[in-house]
């Protein structure tokens, strides 16, 4: 791409931001069932490791597509780490804070654990290591790249 993702045009950030959210199930999915087929298994910890390599696959792909973009961004930060570290702690504790408030007042309401939460939990007890590895890198790249790089330039507005 020659352009930075705010120059590009409307329609041209709306088809990336398609790109990328079907990338999200479409990619991963493809070659999780791919390697599935060729490597056929029944084994948890393999099938957790087909997936977060499909998932870093997609995440490189991300990267390759947005690279003009992040290394512009980082070259800002190497001029200032310690401003946007602060600024970017505060809003994290401000967020962990809203989290916990958020999440107590919905298991009052609704009372029993969610479906999405009990996958994660087995998926953490039938092998942590990569479920961590895709808590802890997978599902915050592919957030940040998806909605700072594809969504938040459909919408100028700085709020969003």
């Amino acid at each position: 791409m020659k352009k930075y993702s705010e120059d590009r045009s409307l329609t041209t950030n709306i088809l990336w931001c398609l790109f990328a959210l079907v990338g999200l199930v479409v990619v991963p999915s493809l070659i999780f069932f791919v390697l599935m087929y060729f490597f056929t298994t029944r084994d948890g910890f393999i099938l957790s490791l087909y997936e977060l390599f499909a998932n870093f696959i997609f995440i490189g792909a991300l990267i390759l597509i947005y690279f003009k973009d992040l290394k512009r961004e980082f070259k800002i930060f190497k001029k200032n780490p310690s401003l946007f570290l602060k600024r970017g702690f505060k809003l994290y504790f401000v967020g962990l804070m809203a989290m916990v408030f958020f999440n107590l007042v919905i298991s009052q309401v609704i009372g029993d654990v969610s479906s999405n939460e009990n996958q994660v939990r087995e998926m953490l007890f039938s092998s942590p290591a990569l479920t961590m590895i895709s808590l802890v890198i997978v599902a915050p790249l592919s957030e940040e790249l998806i909605f700072r790089k594809s969504l938040m330039p459909i919408f100028k507005n700085k709020w969003f």
